[in-house]
């Protein structure tokens, strides 16, 4: 059965107090609540606890969540419940990137507003109707894998033969090198790492003899500048 708790047993206790992430409060309740970094960041935004984009409010607590509508994954950490009305059903609160990351926006105080789960994952990367605020730090250039890869394949095929098998070789090599040096694949904002993954993906393909200069071509058709 899913623990409930009332919003102002939680969410005042981390404003007021130097908690961080994993932290483990205990509500006058008497239920201890361990702390994850989505509800932290949620707190301290001193923003009102309802979505940005729906505009459904946060009326209370509850460990057990269900992100998935099929509900075969469950989380365990402590969330702020809403009801989304288009949905016609609960969902939780979370933080939205104004500035996604797949367009460099960073994890700032001001790139964050509150969203529900389901106006949040609908949104994805989507900047349309979005008014982006003044000063928001972001990486103004980054390095999208789709683009690079399909340059080997489609402009390259006199340079390199690859098959099909191997292509997807180089994509999981470049993808899970750049997951462990940027968290993200899609944002690979550091040209050094974004080079570093295509000559590894081709190496493990056994394509070691390019030019340094073919390589750069690579790396500068996966540029987007933003």
């Amino acid at each position: 059965m899913n623990k409930i708790l009332a919003i102002s047993e939680v969410i005042p206790v981390i404003q007021n107090r130097k908690v961080g992430f994993r932290d483990t409060i205990l509500t006058k309740s008497g239920i201890k609540v361990k702390l994850s970094s989505s509800l932290v960041r949620i707190a301290k935004l001193n923003q009102p606890l309802e979505c940005s984009i729906c505009g459904c409010i946060g009326t209370y607590m509850m460990q057990g969540v269900n992100n998935h509508e099929d509900g075969h994954h469950k989380d365990d950490s402590w969330k702020i419940m809403s009801w989304n009305k288009e949905r016609n059903r609960p969902t939780f609160l979370t933080i939205d990137h104004i500035v996604p990351k797949h367009f460099g926006g960073t994890l700032v105080p001001q790139n964050c507003r509150i969203a529900c789960h389901f106006c949040n994952s609908q949104r994805g990367t989507d900047m349309n109707n979005v008014e982006v605020p003044e000063n928001v730090p972001i990486y103004h250039q980054a390095y999208s894998l789709t683009p690079a890869l399909e340059f080997i394949r489609n402009k390259l095929q006199n340079v390199i033969t690859i098959t099909k098998n191997q292509f997807k070789k180089v994509k999981e090599v470049v993808r899970d090198y750049l997951t462990g040096k940027s968290q993200s694949y899609r944002r690979a904002t550091n040209k050094n790492h974004f080079r570093e993954a295509i000559k590894r993906g081709l190496a493990k393909v056994g394509i070691m003899n390019l030019s340094g200069s073919i390589i750069d071509t690579i790396v500068e058709a996966g540029v987007i500048t933003l």
